[in-house]
């Protein structure tokens, strides 16, 4: 990761990222974060079996706490499963029941990203969760008619991405986003929630939601869900960035992250709460 870390920090300190643009959009909060995935994870081929598991997985989880939908909520949580624990017989999130417990479970939306699937619902802790295969479905849905994107300096670019041999389908990657955003906006404003929790900003389907509720007005908490150093690439911004494509607030594990970020040009430290871990504690 530190390789990382140098090349984004180079790119960032030599190359005017902050002008390229897409559909009037700042395009590089879009793009940075395929820049990691391009030079972090290896391109894998799916075997036909398990490219029909794959569907049999997204239809059952599909219909994961389907009724959920249809109600009155003041809080959304987005988040997934991966940060489940088993205590006390309810596999319990440490990252984010705590604060459901405290804001009220019928007063809070949770919309988890299956891995690959979902616990059962009656094991779960959490009271009204939902599958974010849903949003993920119109997502897709939508992004097969969002094609059009009128991108300025798109030589730099090309000339990136020559230069570090990172190869990934940019319009591709602009076509989730925009279709994210649009399909964030319908949700937020369908169920206008006061505030909206985020359990880590800079994934993909993850980062047009705050920018959707930056856009509404609706303040954005992210949850700290691992280390927070210099050597992680999502906190370490070397470019004037659109402060819209981040988090309002982030709840932290301790007061380090504040002094992490004193410098930083999108997060400021007054906006850094420390509020422990749950199951560090536990």
């Amino acid at each position: 990761m530190g390789d990382l870390i140098l090349i984004l920090e180079e790119i960032e300190n030599m190359y005017p990222v902050d002008k390229i643009r897409v559909n009037n959009y700042s395009a590089w909060p879009i793009l940075r974060n395929k820049y990691y995935a391009a030079t972090t994870k290896k391109p894998h081929n799916e075997s036909t079996a398990t490219k029909f598991k794959n569907k049999l997985l997204f239809i059952s989880n599909f219909f994961y706490g389907w009724q959920n939908w249809f109600k009155k909520y003041q809080f959304l949580v987005l988040s997934n499963q991966d940060q489940r624990h088993m205590i006390k017989g309810k596999y319990y999130s440490r990252i984010v029941d705590t604060v459901i417990d405290a804001l009220g479970e019928d007063n809070t939306l949770y919309i988890s990203a299956p891995d690959p699937t979902h616990y059962p619902r009656k094991k779960v802790y959490t009271k009204n969760a939902v599958s974010f295969t849903v949003i993920q479905l119109m997502i897709h849905l939508l992004s097969l008619f969002i094609n059009k994107f009128t991108v300025e300096n798109s030589s730099l670019i090309n000339e990136l991405k020559k230069r570090y041999k990172i190869h990934f389908n940019e319009r591709e990657t602009y076509s989730i986003f925009f279709s994210s955003l649009k399909i964030y906006k319908i949700l937020f404003r369908i169920i206008k929630p006061q505030l909206i929790f985020i359990k880590c900003y800079y994934c993909e389907y993850m980062h047009p939601a705050i920018k959707a509720a930056n856009e509404l007005g609706i303040p954005t908490i992210e949850f700290q869900h691992g280390l927070i150093s210099k050597e992680h690439p999502g906190y370490n911004i070397n470019y004037v960035a659109d402060a819209s494509f981040f988090p309002t607030y982030l709840l932290s594990w301790g007061s380090k992250e504040q002094k992490l970020f004193i410098k930083s040009p999108v997060y400021n430290p007054k906006c850094v709460y420390p509020v422990g871990n749950y199951y560090i504690e536990y």
